[in-house]
């Protein structure tokens, strides 16, 4: 399972989510998956681009798992950092 994830900081705090996309290994979106920020509640479920939004973001580090529809658990992605997304 492959991880993009994007924070959203050019809003107001209140507004700042963290979107991110889940793909299988052949670049594949992975629709209908269950996302989870582990230590905190709740869970986004991907659209069928598998794409998710957590509102707020959270603060790195912090680990991802992903569960997909038929059940498979992914292993956890460590998140060290958010990556500058570049303009242009």
């Amino acid at each position: 399972v492959l991880l993009v994830l994007v924070p959203l900081s050019a809003f107001p705090p209140d507004a700042w989510a963290l979107r991110g996309r889940s793909t299988d290994d052949q670049g594949k979106p992975i629709a209908g998956a269950e996302v989870y920020v582990l230590g905190r509640p709740g869970e986004a479920i991907t659209d069928a681009e598998g794409r998710f939004e957590w509102q707020p973001d959270p603060t790195p580090p912090f680990e991802i798992l992903v569960v997909t529809p038929g059940g498979n658990y992914m292993k956890p992605t460590l998140i060290e950092a958010f990556e500058k997304a570049s303009r242009g």
